[in-house]
């Protein structure tokens, strides 16, 4: 009887090899997955450059409202590591209403989750009364958001502010919530060209919630062209 011997040697490294070579093979994916995942494209650079110049090109007075800059605060910027951000209070010259206006894009749509209205007011020691479901026109873009009431006891008063809230990404959606601000986060590609947050404050409580409504309207007019950039900016970069 011949018996046949098989090289368990040879045999044995090259079995040994296959497990090294596949392991390598995940770590390097993983590793490239990881580097991909903490760099931002270079191609959305164009498009939040478009977005920043859109705000910087926002007059500081339109119809009636004349406004001034006010100083954003230093723990806001650390958090939110936004592309561009503006705080800006408007008075109405005719009637004496006034209004802030707080506008923030982002890079990172990561950035600006958790930063919205329901989470940052009331750690500021405001009560959320009410809120409401809103939808408004700008010229090129249906606007859907959400109005918040909040109150503050201030000695023998309570104070109020109404702050009419909405996010706003690439392709036009806007959000009333941070649900599609979310899912964006998760994907890969759309994360990176970000997001906007709009609000739009009042606190005087002589103004009627007709009038209110009047004075949004005016100010989705006056962001119109911010709505645009983030929504067309980028359309074309792939």
């Amino acid at each position: 009887m011949t018996i046949h011997h098989t090289n368990s040697h040879a045999g044995g490294a090259g079995a040994g090899r296959l497990p090294l070579l596949a392991t390598g093979v995940i770590l390097l994916a993983l590793l490239g997955d990881r580097a991909f995942l903490r760099m931002s494209p270079a191609q959305t650079d164009s498009y939040h450059a478009n977005v920043r110049t859109a705000v910087e090109r926002l007059p500081l007075a339109f119809g009636s409202w004349l406004g001034t800059d006010t100083p954003v605060p230093e723990a806001a910027v650390r958090m939110l590591h936004p592309n561009i951000i503006l705080s800006r209070r408007f008075r109405n010259i005719s009637t004496n209403e006034s209004v802030t206006l707080l506008l923030v894009h982002v890079r990172d749509a990561r950035d600006i989750l958790g930063h919205y209205p329901p989470v940052c007011y009331p750690g500021q020691g405001w009560k959320l009364e009410n809120k409401s479901e809103q939808d408004w026109r700008a010229d090129s873009q249906a606007v859907h958001g959400t109005e918040y009431v909040f109150t503050r006891a201030r000695q023998e008063m309570t104070a109020a502010l109404a702050v009419d809230n909405f996010l706003t990404m690439r392709g036009g959606e806007t959000c009333r919530n941070m649900d599609a601000v979310e899912l964006a986060a998760q994907d890969r590609q759309r994360k990176f060209y970000g997001a906007g947050q709009i609000q739009i404050v009042q606190d005087d409580p002589a103004v009627t919630p007709a009038r209110r409504a009047e004075i949004v309207d005016e100010f989705i007019a006056y962001v119109e062209p911010v709505l645009r950039a983030i929504s067309d900016g980028g359309k074309h970069e792939q």
